[in-house]
């Protein structure tokens, strides 16, 4: 069972005079964390490292910025790894206070950090979207629309005839609201479009 950060959030702390500032988001794909990257390096103009690990479903990776070999990105994917989070990018940035800290205490300042700025950002059970086909009489288009609109669920590919069809990607749960009306016929794709 996977689990997912409930909201984005950050923590600081602060450790023998560096400062360490642990962010949390949430991704759906791995090009979106050069941007998030940039935009931290834009706010924190200052900071001497910006370590980082995300997980997205099976695909893992950490970066230790600088850092001595795995004394910040890997603690940092460990707790990730360890609350069973995934589709979550943690990224510590920290601030050299002039004090070396030692492996050691890198790693466990990571760690800490990781571990508290998950705590404040919860965690929810994630549940994969998946592709569905949904065909239907167009004159139920208004229904399906508006149980889209609802739920806030994204059709990307409709086709408009007498006989109609939308390709959607969403949850379980919400194909369970669509399939219980008798005019929705709904299949899963078992592969993506």
């Amino acid at each position: 069972m996977n689990y997912r950060i409930r909201k984005e959030s950050s923590f600081t702390v602060i450790i023998k005079k560096s400062k360490f500032v642990g962010y949390s988001f949430f991704i759906k794909e791995k090009k979106q964390i050069k941007l998030i990257i940039e935009n931290l390096k834009k706010t924190h103009k200052k900071a001497n490292h910006f370590c980082y690990a995300y997980k997205i479903e099976k695909q893992s990776y950490y970066n230790d910025d600088g850092e001595p070999k795995n004394s910040a990105g890997k603690p940092i994917l460990n707790q990730i790894e360890s609350k069973k989070i995934t589709n979550t990018l943690i990224v510590v940035v920290r601030f050299f206070g002039g004090k070396k800290l030692g492996i050691q205490g890198l790693t466990k300042a990571y760690k800490e950090c990781t571990l508290e700025t998950i705590k404040i950002s919860g965690k929810i059970l994630y549940e994969k979207e998946e592709p569905y086909s949904v065909k239907f009489n167009y004159i139920h288009i208004g229904l399906l629309e508006n149980i889209l609109k609802k739920e806030n669920i994204k059709a990307t590919k409709k086709t408009i005839l007498n006989k109609c069809e939308y390709i959607i990607e969403t949850k379980k749960i919400n194909i369970e609201k669509i399939s219980k009306n008798k005019m929705f016929l709904v299949k899963k794709i078992l592969h993506s479009i």
